[in-house]
């Protein structure tokens, strides 16, 4: 899996409202509560995925695989994931970093926070300049973009795995309607404050010339 833009930048001139509404910031990203599937790759995707999910072997355990299923129905029966940005701020670090998101409260471990929203196309249609994708393990055909489109998830930044900081978790679920990313808190929780911090994965770094800055 690989990762991320979070600076913001104002290009058409439209703000929009939802990133407005939650977080007092001003962006021309629309936001999205769910994964979009790209209108022109629709088909080709449903073919695929109907291939793939009927045969695929869950990687997270059976409790996790509970828990995030309670986490969609309940995005799908809010029809929104308003709920979940309760507990987040994004707030500007500098301009180096641009922005990232910190918890409002404090968020105990293996908490489900929300997932990866942006828009699912081809993986080979995306341009190397968008690094606000996640890419699958076994299902590669097609990733999620959220250079244009996305939740407050396309906002956190990372710090590698095992280091004091590193606070959260990406996993990959597979749901019937796609693939998904799903965050959560730690082991240890995330503390009122702390920023919201995981790995973005070996492959992103070298992709496009992005470095790491320790935060």
């Amino acid at each position: 899996m690989y990762r991320k833009s979070h600076q913001i930048s104002i290009k058409n001139g439209k703000i929009d409202p939802s990133f407005k509404k939650y977080f007092k910031i001003e962006t021309d990203t629309v936001y999205l509560s769910n994964v979009q599937v790209q209108e022109k790759v629709k088909a080709r995707f449903e073919r695929s995925w109907r291939r793939f999910y009927n045969k695929a072997t869950p990687t997270i355990s059976e409790s996790r695989q509970e828990q995030f299923a309670r986490f969609f129905r309940r995005l799908e029966g809010d029809g929104c994931d308003e709920r979940f940005t309760r507990r987040v701020d994004i707030c500007f670090i500098n301009p180096v970093v641009g922005y990232g998101v910190f918890a409002r409260e404090n968020i105990p471990p293996y908490s489900t926070l929300n997932h990866y929203a942006g828009v699912l196309m081809l993986s080979g249609d995306i341009g190397a300049d968008h690094n606000s994708t996640f890419s699958f393990n076994d299902f590669k055909t097609f990733s999620i973009d959220a250079m244009k489109h996305g939740n407050w998830c396309r906002f956190m930044n990372h710090c590698p795995e095992r280091q004091p900081k590193n606070n959260t978790i990406s996993w990959e679920y597979y749901h019937a309607s796609g693939p998904k990313i799903v965050f959560t808190s730690g082991p240890r929780g995330i503390k009122r404050g702390a920023q919201l911090l995981y790995s973005y994965g070996d492959s992103y770094w070298g992709r496009g010339g992005q470095n790491y800055i320790p935060l």
